[in-house]
């Protein structure tokens, strides 16, 4: 079953006027949203922005376990996207486990406690490899560019 929001739901979020009147403008106005729920995929097809369906879904997830759940996994998905990347150029296992915690996290298969040493041994994996990268592109023989998926 799709999620979505009811024009009366959205505007209880208290959205940016701005931003708001302008998603109400791409679904048709107020009137033709409040006699049914839009669904992300109905927004995106409409014209709304990534940046306001995001936000929409992280306000919605403060109170709502199951969209919080749905966004952590999104998340996870988003990192094992741009693992291959860093794996290749990185010696640390800790971004892989990090997304394994994470996707276990948001299922109930692990605590917090493990959630938080993942999530800080990926960070400074990550954090790590970053700085060395901006070391070379600042030194004297710049890095080839990192290839393209």
């Amino acid at each position: 079953m799709p999620i979505g929001l009811t024009y009366k739901q959205a505007k209880a979020l208290a959205p940016c006027e701005s931003r708001f009147k302008a998603a109400v403008d791409k679904l048709g106005g107020a009137k033709k949203w409040s006699a049914r729920e839009i669904s992300a995929a109905d927004a995106r097809q409409a014209g709304c922005s990534f940046d306001d369906v995001a936000w929409a879904a992280s306000a919605i997830a403060r109170t709502n376990p199951d969209i919080e759940r749905r966004l952590r996994l999104w998340l996870a998905d988003c990192a094992a996207r741009v693992l291959p990347i860093y794996e290749k150029a990185g010696k640390s296992s800790a971004p892989r486990e990090a997304i394994v915690a994470a996707r276990q996290f948001a299922r109930g298969e692990t605590s917090d406690a493990a959630r938080a040493a993942a999530r800080a041994a990926a960070g400074a994996a990550a954090q790590d490899w970053q700085f060395t990268r901006l070391c070379e592109r600042l030194s004297d023989d710049e890095p080839a560019d990192l290839p393209l998926p």
